[in-house]
């Protein structure tokens, strides 16, 4: 980002917008996106699977921090919330409840 290299924590990721050739990392406790050179599906590959997962073509989610899903809407535990796509909600839905059968989210 910015013509230098730089380390993100998996953790602090909340979630990964696709735009194009770009991706804009979402980033706890930082007031701006990380603009990178990359798609979103290279950034998919390289992604844990079992921590992070797709929820819509431009969107990318940190589970740990998935407060809950309505309405074509995946909400995160900072107030945001991405769309959650069609194609993507059927899958997302059964990743939930395979990981936390009780959960109510």
């Amino acid at each position: 980002t910015e013509y230098r290299l730089r380390q993100i924590e998996l953790d602090k990721i909340l979630y990964i917008e696709g735009l194009k050739d770009y991706v804009k990392i979402y980033v706890e406790d930082e007031p701006r996106p990380v603009l990178s050179l990359a798609s979103l599906k290279s950034l998919e590959e390289q992604l844990p699977a079992e921590r992070f997962v797709r929820v819509h073509r431009s969107y990318i989610v940190n589970l740990a921090h998935v407060s809950g899903y309505a309405r074509g809407r995946v909400y995160l535990d900072n107030g945001e919330y991405v769309p959650l796509g069609e194609n993507y909600r059927d899958a997302f839905r059964e990743y939930i409840e395979r990981r936390h059968p009780a959960a109510q989210i």
